[in-house]
């Protein structure tokens, strides 16, 4: 973290609210990203983010590692999210979740109409795959393979030794490849 925003941050911890906002404003769009990231809708992703400030609110003054902010957010929106899929899995949509980068509908525009077709048959499969991964191994992908984290940050966040978030990869990645019937990786460029 930089200086900047260890400041932002003790004097948020202090009960400053123009500096709590300053907080929320920076990590908002972070901790949405992971939030849709697993929940793959916009309303439930919201109101995860907006549950996960409220409780870095009340837990910010016992925070005593400034620099693992970041980290520790990042796991109490991982941890709402595993919530809620417990309580909406049957009513996720995965039609909105962003393959390379890019939504549904903006990769299909950049392509012809039958390299559209195939490519949404494809998107859609690997979305529904995705969609019926336990929730621990999702999560572990989900923050591997859309944010980006290292081994050491997801096990971080998620609370879990790093030989457990390589095995729950290597587990989410294998039950891709059966689900698609394809030998794992072939899919890898679709996450």
């Amino acid at each position: 973290m930089k200086d900047k925003d260890l400041e932002i941050l003790r004097r948020a911890r202090d009960g400053s609210p123009p500096h709590y906002e300053k907080l929320v404003n920076h990590y908002a769009q972070y901790a949405f990203k992971i939030a849709y990231g697993m929940l793959l809708n916009r309303a439930d992703a919201e109101e995860a983010v907006q549950e996960a400030f409220l409780t870095v609110y009340h837990r910010l003054a016992g925070l005593r590692n400034m620099e693992s902010f970041p980290a520790w957010l990042a796991r109490i929106v991982t941890n709402l999210c595993l919530q809620r899929l417990n309580k909406l899995a049957p009513a996720v949509s995965l039609e909105t979740l962003p393959v390379d980068g890019k939504t549904p509908a903006e990769t299909r525009e950049a392509m012809d109409p039958e390299a559209s077709y195939i490519r949404g048959e494809r998107d859609s499969l690997v979305r529904q795959a995705v969609r019926e991964l336990p929730a621990g191994c999702r999560a572990a992908l989900i923050l591997r393979e859309f944010e980006g984290c290292s081994y050491a940050e997801i096990a971080r966040i998620l609370d879990i030794p790093p030989g457990t978030v390589k095995s729950r990869l290597h587990q989410a990645r294998t039950m891709l490849a059966a689900k698609l019937g394809q030998k794992p990786g072939v899919y890898d460029d679709a996450l």
